[in-house]
């Protein structure tokens, strides 16, 4: 599904008939032997391949039209942050989504997006990998039935690797269209967790972390040295895509990044080599769940935006073209509002040709010049690539032209510099007294204990830039 959750749900798998599903859940769990997964191991071992192929093909078949009902404020809230912080990262971030309710609550919620992305006018070889993802969720469903049933330890983790797609399988303009990023081979690997609340319901944990230059080939060499059937399949991509893992590694998905990052060699991280710009593994989780709260306010604005889009579409006063169209507005200038709010996304997000225009509008947030920086902006639309995520993506040009508006770019930069958390960071500005260690910084990565404070006082970045060599200058003498 492309690298994400897809956020227009029109399918959802009817799981009511309570007997039907005790059916199902006494068919898988039909063994009462205690597993424990001896370190990395594919499902295939333990589960029947064929069985959950099988159970893919009758809900591809059989699945229905219905509304969106089993949304709720949650799931809009996460499909919003996921989405965001897939296109304003290009690797080395860790998304966490919690889905709690009854065990089959939770499995029919998951299997209704995934087989809401599954459709007949996709390209050939996106079908194979997103009915691939439809056995994914069907194996964890399995082995979460294992794990309460007693059959498998309950420190259990399914993991998957979803590589970029394999060469010559697709052409990179189709595999852009439904969200690949071409431009650094971006991947995923993802790992699923059970745990009982001990009231009858469960808390699903899925964590994601991205990364670059994932290579499909490697991957399947890696996992057949290790000992891992690989699933059988024409493509390495979809290969890889349909070999589940269980471990118990004790830092869950971030333990098989680590590995696959080893196994290209020791200067590797998120499959780049070593970079400033880089978050440690240990720090992985923490920074990243810091960057998913300072910007909560724009994730919020994304949820209610397609809130009412999803309202407006059930009710027939939009089409699927017109939804989709609002849609990727809205994602596209509240992309390009968070980069004037913090540019060292930009270049992740929009491209190094592109990154410039948003520091220089950023300079002018900073000193309350919001329609000099929204001109910057829009001027600089025809520097940035396409933005890829979540089963499709932004030609904003062309978007742009079709004359649709949903935020306008003023309004979202100026709502930035209201709601967007202030955080512990580096101030952007050059010499700052403050640098290079971290201090409070606000909207546009400006300090708030010096340098914004020059900005309120209508100064320009370069009399700003002036003024602290002087404090250091002076700094240095009072040493000596």
């Amino acid at each position: 599904m492309g690298e994400g959750t897809l956020l227009n749900h029109e399918v959802i798998f009817d799981l009511e008939d309570q007997s039907l599903y005790d059916k199902r859940f006494m068919e898988i769990t039909s063994n009462n032997e205690v597993h424990k997964p001896s370190d990395l191991e594919a499902t295939d071992n333990i589960i029947d391949r064929s069985m959950i192929e099988r159970q893919a093909n009758e809900l591809i078949d059989n699945r229905k039209l219905v509304e969106t009902e089993y949304k709720n404020e949650k799931t809009y809230i996460d499909d919003a942050r996921t989405l965001l912080f897939e296109a304003l990262t290009a690797s080395g971030h860790l998304s966490v989504i919690e889905t709690s309710g009854t065990l089959q609550e939770i499995h029919a919620t998951m299997l209704s997006v995934l087989l809401n992305s599954y459709s007949d006018t996709l390209p050939e070889h996106e079908r194979r990998r997103r009915f691939q993802e439809i056995c994914e969720e069907i194996t964890i469903q399995t082995v979460e039935m294992k794990i309460i049933s007693g059959e498998i330890s309950s420190n259990t983790e399914v993991a998957t690797i979803s590589d970029y797609v394999t060469e010559n399988a697709m052409s990179s303009k189709s595999a852009e269209l439904v969200g690949y990023r071409a431009s650094n081979k971006k991947g995923m690997v993802r790992s699923n967790k059970l745990t009982d609340n001990r009231d009858g319901t469960y808390t699903r944990v899925s964590e994601q972390i991205s990364r670059s230059n994932a290579n499909a080939d490697d991957t399947k060499k890696y996992l057949l040295n290790i000992g891992v059937n690989v699933h059988r399949s024409k493509y390495s991509d979809v290969a890889v895509l349909g070999t589940q893992i269980l471990h118990e590694e004790y830092e869950g998905v971030l333990g098989i990044v680590r590995r696959l990052d080893q196994s290209q060699g020791t200067n590797i991280r998120y499959g780049e080599v070593f970079n400033d710009s880089q978050i440690s593994y240990e720090q992985l989780r923490s920074i990243s769940a810091e960057r998913e709260r300072v910007a909560q306010c724009y994730t919020e604005k994304l949820a209610q935006f397609t809130l009412l889009l999803d309202d407006q579409r059930s009710k027939g006063l939009i089409n699927k073209h017109q939804y989709e169209t609002h849609f990727k507005n809205e994602v596209a200038n509240i992309l390009r509002a968070i980069c004037v709010m913090d540019p060292s996304y930009a270049m992740s997000c929009f491209g190094k040709e592109a990154q410039a225009g948003f520091i220089k509008a950023s300079d002018l947030v900073a000193g309350g010049d919001y329609m000099g920086a929204t001109r910057t902006v829009e001027q600089n639309t025809q520097l940035e690539k396409t933005v890829s995520f979540c089963g499709m993506s932004i030609n904003v040009q062309q978007a742009k032209e079709m004359g649709v508006e949903a935020s306008t770019l003023a309004e979202l930069i100026k709502f930035g510099t209201v709601q967007y958390s202030k955080r512990q960071g580096k101030c952007r500005v050059e010499d700052c007294p403050s640098r290079p260690g971290r201090t409070e910084v606000g909207p546009c990565a400006v300090c708030t204990g010096n340098c914004q404070k020059l900005y309120d006082k209508g100064w320009g970045y370069k009399q700003i830039v002036k003024y602290n060599r002087v404090l250091k200058k002076l700094k240095k003498q009072k040493q000596v």
